[in-house]
């Protein structure tokens, strides 16, 4: 399938930064049982500035969960799948060229899906040297639909508050302002394209774990296995159009 659409106060004592670190779900802190992650090489090129919004999309096999962040800027997923919208146009029939009367039917057409894809799939994006000029859609929503939504210039992902996207030091993807200050990572983030999606990257590695937060398919991100139930996972980009 083709498809055409993110940390920062001061901190004292270390009890109080700790205490800013979020909860993670079902953890495994003796280390034991975690699945061993693969290490894949990084993948080029890669996209560091973006010039759209966009949300994101947990890719769990072949389906594709919504994300959201909560108001303290943790990014989980939940089980509202994406799904590709479609238009099944009407069915014209043209009338039989005929005079006389016929026991033969007019044919009528079979109406065929419509998938949406890129307004303009030949050139989506042109600015500061991004082009993709190419047959690749992308996956998109549309604006009015009040997804969270975020951005990406020079490698550092930002959401709707302006809060920087970070890996914290629990290895949880999350947004802070300021950033927390052992965090693991704060920029390096980019864009990329793999197997048909155009996915977010990390230091160029797609590669992104889960944690169940609770029984009811409720997850958080991360960007290690932190138990014996996280499962590697990637983000996709869906452009808000």
């Amino acid at each position: 399938m083709k498809f055409t659409a993110a940390l920062i106060s001061t901190f004292g004592l270390v009890s109080v930064a700790n205490s800013s670190l979020i909860q993670r779900g079902y953890d495994d802190d003796d280390g034991k049982n975690r699945p061993t992650p693969t290490d894949y090489p990084p993948h080029q090129p890669k996209v560091t500035s973006f010039p759209n919004k966009f949300a994101l999309g947990a890719k769990v096999g072949d389906d594709i969960f919504i994300a959201f962040e909560l108001s303290d800027g943790q990014i989980e997923y939940g089980t509202k799948k994406y799904t590709i919208p479609c238009v099944t146009p009407t069915p014209i029939v043209e009338p039989c060229d005929t005079a006389t009367p016929t026991t033969v039917p007019c044919e009528e057409p079979t109406p065929e899906p419509v998938t949406y894809t890129h307004p303009h799939p030949s050139k989506p994006w042109k600015r500061d040297g991004f082009d993709f000029d190419n047959d690749d859609s992308w996956l998109t929503f549309d604006n009015s639909l009040g997804y969270d939504w975020f951005t990406l210039k020079n490698s550092v992902l930002r959401d709707s508050k302006y809060r920087i996207g970070e890996i914290a030091a629990n290895h949880q993807f999350q947004f802070d302002s300021p950033v927390q200050p052992d965090a693991l990572f704060s920029s390096g983030f980019s864009i990329v394209h793999d197997d048909g999606y155009w996915l977010l990257a990390l230091n160029g590695k797609t590669a992104f774990w889960d944690s169940p937060v609770n029984d009811y398919g409720v997850y958080k991100v991360y960007n290690a296995p932190i138990n014996p139930k996280s499962r590697q996972i990637e983000l996709v980009v869906i452009v808000l159009v």
